[in-house]
Order: structure tokens, then C-alpha cells, then sequence
């Protein structure tokens, strides 16, 4: 029984870290709103959609750190250092 209790939840586990990533080389450009909204444009002409969860990560360089893939978070560049900035799942809008 408690065997596949453990099974289950590892189950779980990897779905909850199963989240959207985008690859780098399929997007050609990122827009960050004012409404604290993140839109990738993609190289076949469709959109995603984020909201941007941790606050004040508008001003700043923005960058992403992972080579490949982009996955809910990015980095804003500040004169005093830098914030980890988190944003919502992705939808497709068009």
C-alpha cells in the first residue's frame, strides 16, 4: 500500500513541474506590458500570454537565464543588483 502511495505522489510531482517552456529559437519577439502582461511572439506567427506575478520587474534589462529554454521565470538587471521575476502560465492567444 504505501508503495503505491509513493509512486503516486512522485506521479504528482512531475506533473506539477511539468510546466510550458518555449525554446529560444522559436521566438522572435517578447513584449513586456504595462498591465504587467508578457507576450511571446513566436516565429510561426502565434502568441503567448503570461502575467507577470512578482511585482516591479518592468523597469530594468531583462534577461533570461537558461540557454535553451525559457521556462515562467526572468531576470531584471537594477544599479543595486538584480530580481528574479516569475510570470503565470502561458495561453495561447492566437
Amino acid at each position: 500500500m504505501l508503495k503505491y502511495a509513493i509512486i503516486s505522489a512522485l506521479f504528482l510531482v512531475g506533473f506539477a513541474q511539468a510546466d510550458e517552456k518555449l525554446n529560444k529559437s522559436d521566438i522572435k519577439k517578447i513584449y513586456f506590458m504595462k498591465d504587467s502582461s508578457i507576450i511571446f511572439e513566436l516565429k510561426d506567427d502565434s502568441y503567448y500570454r503570461g502575467q507577470i506575478l512578482t511585482p516591479d520587474c518592468l523597469k530594468g534589462k531583462k534577461y533570461f537565464e537558461s540557454k535553451n529554454t525559457i521556462r515562467n521565470t526572468f531576470k531584471v538587471t537594477k544599479p543595486n543588483g538584480f530580481k528574479t521575476c516569475e510570470f503565470s502560465e502561458l495561453k495561447r492567444m492566437a
